[in-house]
């Protein structure tokens, strides 16, 4: 990290049904040291800035700048494990079930 670098944290749909939080490496010392700031974020924090989001991810796609990865489950009935893979981390991209 770099000195008053800033670290960004969202998408822990994974660990949602911990029964306790897992302990990582601890970097504290390190934000201390380099000055770096942490700050989680919910997209909704940003839900009037959509419409523009949208134009400008719809550009970077047609320019192909932007991969767009989808996971896709068929069938009606595994609608449930297909679920519970998000919050196991299963999935690669958008979750799509094909019914």
């Amino acid at each position: 990290m770099n000195n008053h670098s800033r670290v960004v944290l969202c998408g822990q749909i994974a660990l949602y049904n911990l029964n306790r939080l897992s302990m990582g490496p601890r970097l504290y010392p390190q934000f201390v040291i380099h000055r770096v700031k942490l700050q989680g974020f919910i997209v909704y924090d940003y839900a009037g800035r959509f419409p523009e989001a949208r134009k400008q991810l719809k550009k970077w796609i047609i320019e192909d700048k932007i991969k767009v990865k989808e996971n896709i489950i068929n069938g009606f009935e595994n609608i449930p494990e297909a679920l519970l893979g998000l919050f196991r981390g299963e999935n690669i991209g958008k979750q799509i079930i094909r019914v």
